[in-house]
């Protein structure tokens, strides 16, 4: 029998007959089931989604902090806002904008704080010797400041710290953490020659020894004992990211002496060595071993700086001596190319664009003045006696041309042999008076060329339009801004030689030509066989010289520390004149690829299984 109690809920619970509650249908316990086995995935997916919430920010949180470690990128509003403030920074538009870091010398105001080393903060560290040299100089008026003196050849350095450090400069930053560059102010031909060519005191100075330390041995002590500096920044990147220039294609860090070759590009400038070495000279053999090691490094063209090649007065000086001269017309003139006189009548006729108009007529084929010394001795003793019984050498000695400035300015070829080693000033001398510079060097290499970078891309017509513009004085800074190759990652070799030189083989010419005594062709001997290198020059037809011409008017600008303009002073390196020609765009350019050393690692891979030690011992040059 079977009771019936009332629940709470009024429904009925029915008990059997032993009292208990009878069995439930099997549906209504696999509802029950799965509503269990519901909660809890719903609990764990709720606890999960916290740990997840968790995590994500445990993760943000380690992200900024991580970020914050890090040196401050530059945002496209930074760089608008530094373009604004630095507007007229003929720089303004490179990325190594408030980038370069310049190591302070004693007396200074930044010589202080964690810049210096242990050493440096506890004792008094002396006047760098060359600064008080070169500050002397400048005053005075001396040395390499002096226009008419051959050691404005060494100017490179001077070049490049003005460059770097003028107040009308943006590239420099006081913050090391910031920089992607450093500037070691080591000037080693002011310290060497001291204001005179001819010094002879070849003993290393306990700075090069100190930066040679690093360079060799990874010992930084003499650089914090010596400099005062702190090490910290050389150890950051090991280096690469450092800046040393050399001024002088035989000289470094030290001064071996009776050594050409690769001995002084490996052994006394270190530029198989992490930083990036700013030079005057590479050789074709050297770059032929170690293209990735010399790309890593800067190749830059001789200074001149000399205003008045610059300002129009030594054109104006050159035109003015043809009146002495007895020219009164191009035809005047018994030494001018046949094809000169061809395009000088279609320019009077207005059929043809003379891109030397502001130059003088060209009165002579060539012009060639050369001391006969050096590894090239013979070549040139033969040029020399060859170029005497030519009209040009006629008519140069008659009237006594003894000037090369003036001379290159008159003439259309300027012959340039190697000599002590195979670049020389009068290469890129010739470029500026706008004289086709005809190069008897095999090693000779061209700075901004892919006989430098080999990786690099031949000159494009928009970068020919971009010179071309620069040349006739409009903004440099604008101009190189324009160029859409002008990035970081672009390779900086803009030109062609065969576009504004002509290079002969130096086996050809290393022969006498001509007796120097009767100036008859030579009937015997090597020199028999051989066209003479004013034959050469006749061959040449009025386009193909107009081409070069033009070609050496655009060279000529990105080979110029200063732009071509009447109001640049005559001593402009004196007067403290920010360099502003092509050389300084193209120098901003290339370290712009090598900032926090960039190019350091394909060398080190070209390295590897390399001995240097072997290489070094090319101690000559390839004529």
């Amino acid at each position: 029998m079977a009771v019936t109690l009332l629940s709470k809920t009024n429904r009925p619970t029915k008990y059997n007959n032993h009292g208990s509650i009878p069995e439930r249908p099997a549906i209504l316990l696999k509802v029950v089931s799965l509503m269990i086995v519901v909660v809890l995935i719903f609990q764990l997916k709720l606890l999960n989604k916290v740990n997840n919430i968790t995590s994500t920010i445990g993760f943000i949180s380690e992200e900024k902090t991580t970020q914050a470690d890090l040196p401050p990128q530059p945002t496209t509003e930074t760089k608008d806002t530094n373009k604004e403030r630095y507007k007229d920074c003929i720089f303004r538009d490179s990325s190594l904008v408030e980038s370069v870091y310049i190591y302070p010398v004693p007396g200074t105001p930044e010589f202080t704080g964690d810049i210096l080393s242990v050493y440096g903060q506890t004792h008094s560290i002396p006047e760098y010797p060359w600064v008080a040299v070169d500050a002397e100089a400048k005053r005075e008026g001396w040395g390499p400041y002096d226009t008419a003196s051959q050691l404005v050849q060494y100017n490179t350095e001077l070049m490049v710290r003005d460059i770097l450090t003028h107040p009308d400069s943006c590239l420099r930053t006081n913050d090391p953490e910031k920089a992607t560059l450093f500037y070691v102010p080591y000037l080693p031909a002011a310290e060497f020659h001291q204001g005179k060519l001819h010094l002879g005191n070849y003993s290393t100075t306990e700075y090069g020894k100190a930066i040679m330390d690093i360079l060799e041995r990874n010992d930084h002590s003499g650089w914090e004992r010596s400099f005062g500096l702190t090490s910290k920044y050389w150890k950051r990147r090991g280096g690469s990211d450092h800046i040393l220039v050399f001024s002088e294609p035989m000289h470094g860090l030290w001064h071996p002496r009776n050594r050409r070759g690769n001995y002084h590009f490996i052994r006394s400038q270190y530029q198989l060595t992490p930083p990036i070495v700013i030079s005057v000279e590479l050789s074709t053999t050297f770059v032929d071993m170690y293209p990735n090691c010399a790309r890593k490094n800067i190749l830059m063209p001789y200074p001149n700086t000399d205003g008045r090649w610059f300002n129009g007065k030594l054109n104006q000086e050159a035109d003015a001596q043809l009146k002495d001269f007895g020219i009164q017309e191009l035809s005047d003139s018994p030494a001018a190319l046949p094809s000169e006189l061809q395009l000088h009548g279609q320019k009077e006729q207005g059929q043809a664009t003379d891109w030397s108009v502001t130059t003088p007529p060209r009165i002579l084929a060539q012009f060639y003045k050369a001391g006969n010394h050096g590894t090239c001795r013979y070549l040139r003793t033969n040029m020399a006696n060859d170029f005497k019984c030519t009209p040009s050498g006629k008519f140069s000695h008659e009237h006594n041309i003894k000037n090369y400035a003036y001379g290159y300015r008159q003439s259309t070829f300027c012959p340039c042999p190697g000599g002590d080693s195979p670049s020389a000033k009068r290469m890129f001398d010739a470029l500026l008076a706008g004289c086709i510079p005809i190069v008897l060097s095999h090693d000779f290499v061209w700075p901004f060329t892919a006989e430098f970078d080999r990786s690099a891309p031949v000159i494009s017509n928009e970068t020919t339009a971009i010179l071309s513009r620069a040349a006739k004085g409009i903004d440099g800074a604008t101009l190189f801004g324009e160029n859409p190759h002008s990035s970081p990652s672009s390779k900086v070799a803009i030109l062609h030689p065969d576009d504004y030189s002509v290079r002969l083989e130096v086996r050809d010419h290393n022969e006498a030509k001509l007796d120097p005594e009767t100036c008859q062709v030579v009937q015997d001997g090597k020199g028999a066989d051989q066209t003479a290198l004013q034959t050469i020059l006749e061959s040449f037809s009025a386009e193909e010289i107009a081409r070069l011409k033009q070609g050496a008017s655009l060279a000529g600008y990105a080979y110029s520390y200063y732009r071509m303009r009447p109001d640049l002073p005559d001593n402009p390196m004196r007067e403290s004149v920010l360099p502003d020609g092509g050389a300084a765009h193209m120098l901003v350019r290339s370290l712009e690829e090598r900032a926090e050393g960039k190019l350091w690692p394909q060398c080190q891979r070209e390295l590897k299984g390399k001995n240097p030690t072997n290489d070094d011992k090319v101690f000559t040059f390839v004529c």
